[in-house]
């Protein structure tokens, strides 16, 4: 799957992160200040709103009277009353007639808008000022007034101060992600310079990164791992096709030169001629079964889907081992199996052992033995079929490399063959989600071991190994 972005998706992430932590970072902050800036305005307020209804109690208690039958006439100038008023509170008395009886010396001659209830917010002239009154028993009025400048410059300020701080901490949050996110992203412009640098024909260099963060030292490993499983593919590839040519190369040898006898004199001798059309006729044979053998392990290295049936895989074994005994001469084969039914497709299976079984015999020599065993194990629920030969074993060095297309060890160069049968062999065993392995040493025979799954009517719980 190929995922395509837009050019204006080309962005590095470093500039993203730096982007969306400094913008985080300055939404959590304004949040923080309109939280903070709103709570202060609502103590201040609360705190003048407070200071102008103590000034109209201490006015109540001088201006009234205990049976409210009478004002008391003051001075709002008394320097006692003056003091008695919390700081910044002014106060005005308005008898019924209109006419102002006292007020404090800081209003000079202003008049207060006239009111009387709670306390509110409003203009004295241009000033803000928060404004409470009650009425006299003869229908004057007292009014006090606390201005709000005061206030408002304090809750500007503040307002000013965050937007400071903000400006300011927006900029080195910059910085700061930047530089970090610079940093953190560093093992990613490694990689690509890396990733630059290799070659098809150089794939040996490996990502040397030590990061404290656990993600990036996990895709350094990944991209090792990756780079060592590219490495021997491509080593596998080139293999592949130097065996592949020099195979076919040998074929067309025999056939070019046959057909370059038969064209200069061979079609006039009936014995050179028969020979020619026998050797090219076998010639063309064996290529055949060599593309047919190399077509089917593409096949099932290709296939997604490979069709499955249930069938008893001891006695097709039985078979085989009959039908090797025909063609063995004086090799011989000895069969133990145990009924065992598995799940995969039965043409694939039989030419995979019959490739085993053949495998054997042809390294066992003509007076070989070769032992077939077919067991079920229990514990893991799958049927285990071993093919021992006498030949000259398997060194530690070669046991995994010969499963590979077309790998033929020294030893091996004599016997006919293409290097393909044991990769066939692994190809199906782990379509069908088997394995193989090999258990050898030089002089000691081989040991093929091919493990197939049981079938699901056949599975047993391990915690009831009788099946019931």
């Amino acid at each position: 799957m190929v995922i395509r972005c837009g050019k204006n998706d080309r962005r590095s992430i470093a500039t993203t992160l730096t982007i969306w932590y400094s913008g985080l970072w300055l939404v959590v902050f304004v949040v923080c200040t309109v939280v903070i800036v709103m709570s202060m305005q609502y103590l201040l307020m609360r705190d003048a709103a407070t200071k102008t209804m103590a000034g109209l109690s201490i006015v109540r208690n001088l201006v009234v009277s205990e049976n409210n039958e009478h004002t008391i006439h003051i001075d709002a100038g008394d320097p006692d009353l003056v003091q008695a008023l919390a700081g910044g509170v002014m106060l005005q008395i308005t008898a019924a007639n209109g006419r102002i009886v006292s007020r404090s010396p800081a209003l000079g001659n202003s008049f207060l808008p006239a009111y009387t209830g709670s306390p509110i917010q409003t203009y004295w002239g241009h000033e803000p000022v928060l404004t409470a009154g009650f009425r006299l028993p003869d229908n004057g009025r007292v009014q006090t007034i606390y201005p709000l400048a005061g206030t408002f410059l304090v809750l500007r300020t503040l307002v000013l101060l965050f937007a400071i701080i903000s400006g300011g901490g927006l900029i080195l949050t910059l910085g700061l992600c930047w530089f970090g996110t610079r940093k953190m992203m560093r093992p990613l412009a490694v990689l690509t310079e890396t990733t630059q640098r290799i070659t098809a024909s150089d794939l040996n260099q490996r990502l040397e990164l030590r990061s404290s963060y656990k993600e990036m030292a996990a895709l350094t490993a990944t991209f090792n791992e990756m780079l060592e499983r590219l490495e021997i593919s491509f080593r596998n590839q080139q293999e592949f096709v130097a065996f592949a040519s020099h195979d076919l190369r040998t074929p067309l040898t025999i056939i070019k030169n046959y057909t370059h006898i038969l064209s200069n004199w061979g079609l006039s001798d009936p014995a050179v001629c028969r020979e020619a059309l026998e050797s090219i006729q076998k010639t063309i044979a064996t290529t055949e079964r060599w593309v047919n053998d190399l077509l089917l392990l593409l096949e099932v290295q290709g296939s997604h889907f490979i069709e499955q049936e249930r069938f008893p895989i001891d006695t097709m074994l039985e078979e085989i081992v009959e039908e090797a005994r025909l063609l063995a001469g004086a090799s011989i084969i000895t069969c133990h199996t145990e009924p065992a039914t598995v799940a995969a497709n039965s043409d694939y299976i039989r030419r995979a052992l019959w490739a085993l079984l053949d495998n054997a015999i042809k390294y066992s020599g003509p007076e070989g033995q070769v032992a077939v065993n077919a067991r079920i194990d229990r514990e893991l629920n799958t049927c285990r079929i071993t093919v021992t030969d006498s030949g000259p074993g398997i060194s530690e060095k070669e046991r995994e490399r010969i499963f590979q297309p077309f790998y033929r060890s020294k030893k091996q160069a004599a016997k006919q063959g293409h290097g393909l049968g044991l990769a066939l062999v692994r190809a199906v065993l782990t379509a069908f989600n088997g394995r193989i392995y090999v258990e050898s040493g030089p002089g000691k025979g081989s040991s093929f071991v091919a493990v197939l799954p049981l079938a699901a009517d056949q599975v047993l719980d391990k915690k009831d190994p009788m099946g019931l």
